[in-house]
């Protein structure tokens, strides 16, 4: 019997769908990366002008830093999950809940919860 013809079309179909998934990771830990980097730069920055706020705007820092490092963890257990579907030999695609709506959701959420901090919290406007 003779060996079937390897299905090159389905090879380079997985190998793009596996690069791509690197990619949609890559841009996932700028995304987390960027977060962190706000995160402490507001921080630091708010420490060298202005000392007396700093203590009350570490935790919206935290958040972000939070928020970045969690992202990234999220991003990643992602593309292992997809890696893991691109080696099984019946790979077929499967509608997943979209990570980007997610992202923007709680950066939004995140955001509120920070502008309600800082007005509320008299740091826009100290008594």
């Amino acid at each position: 019997m003779a060996n079937p013809q390897p299905d090159w079309q389905g090879e380079l179909a997985r190998q793009r769908n596996r690069i791509a998934a690197d990619r949609t990771l890559m841009a996932w830990i700028r995304a987390g990366l960027i977060l962190i980097t706000v995160g402490f730069g507001l921080v630091r920055g708010v420490q060298i002008t202005q000392p007396t706020l700093a203590d009350r705007l570490l935790p919206l820092g935290l958040l972000c830093v939070a928020m970045g490092s969690g992202w990234v963890a999220i991003a990643a257990r992602d593309h292992w999950q997809e890696s893991q579907r691109l080696t099984q030999p019946t790979y077929r695609y499967q509608p997943r809940p979209s990570l980007a709506r997610w992202f923007g959701v709680t950066v939004w959420l995140g955001g509120l919860l920070a502008a309600i901090a800082l007005v509320w919290g008299g740091v826009l406007h100290p008594g």
